[in-house]
């Protein structure tokens, strides 16, 4: 556990099977919603947020990477970036 004020890499409990679950949940999301109203244009959404979303994430790894060094580098060679590695 982390004080106020702490920063560090979390790889345990039930969100470290992907580095960035809020993100895996909004993709879920929007295909449900696809699935839902199966229109080209949910399925064009969809596409466009994944590919923004996999962007971010990205972004977020190069900063988190520079902050956290090595500690981090393994974390992602574990972890899939928005699915589970198998």
């Amino acid at each position: 556990m982390y004080r106020h004020g702490q920063h560090g890499t979390v790889t345990s409990g039930p969100l470290c099977a992907v580095l960035r679950p809020i993100y895996v949940l909004q993709v879920l999301l929007l295909a449900g919603a696809g699935l839902l109203l199966p229109t080209v244009c949910s399925f064009v959404l969809l596409a466009f947020h994944l590919v923004f979303v996999w962007l971010k994430a990205a972004d977020e790894e190069a900063y988190l990477l520079a902050t956290h060094g090595e500690a981090y580098r393994a974390h992602i060679v574990r972890t899939g970036r928005l699915f589970p590695k198998l």
